[in-house]
């Protein structure tokens, strides 16, 4: 990380992260590594007034107080760099050995067009059949 002022005199913070962390696979829901990569521009101000005066090339980092944690700033960039989703790059389905069935009527409702769901208008008939 290195600290500066820019031209304007406002504080900035440049970094990059490279980690690796450990998280939850999607689709097997087995523990898997995955690469963080991040870089970094912060604009260290005091409010969200001052942050909506930014140029695009920095992001805000309101901070209120006179300290700034750095722990909180780390932290934040890399939540914010995590995937949305995780999984493995192979196929770890084939791993979990699941098997295809087919859905189980009662006997009562009719297929449809073949497509092995029931058709919803079957039970019309029974009602016209009553009268």
């Amino acid at each position: 990380m290195k600290f500066d002022l820019d031209e304007s005199k406002r504080r900035i913070i440049e970094g990059e992260l490279d980690t690796q962390a450990q998280v939850i696979c999607q689709r097997c829901l087995e523990p898997m590594q995955i690469a963080l990569h991040d870089e970094f521009r912060l604009a260290v101000v005091n409010s969200e007034a001052q942050s909506e005066k930014l140029p695009k090339s920095l992001d805000p980092w309101i901070c209120e107080d006179i300290k700034l944690v750095l722990a909180q700033v780390i932290e934040e960039q890399l939540i914010l760099c995590m995937p949305i989703v995780s999984y493995h790059d192979n196929d770890c389905i084939e791993k979990l050995s699941f098997e295809a069935t087919q859905p189980k009527h009662n006997g009562t409702a009719k297929v449809a067009n073949g497509a092995g769901k029931p058709n919803p208008f079957d039970i019309l008939k029974t009602l016209k059949d009553k009268d």
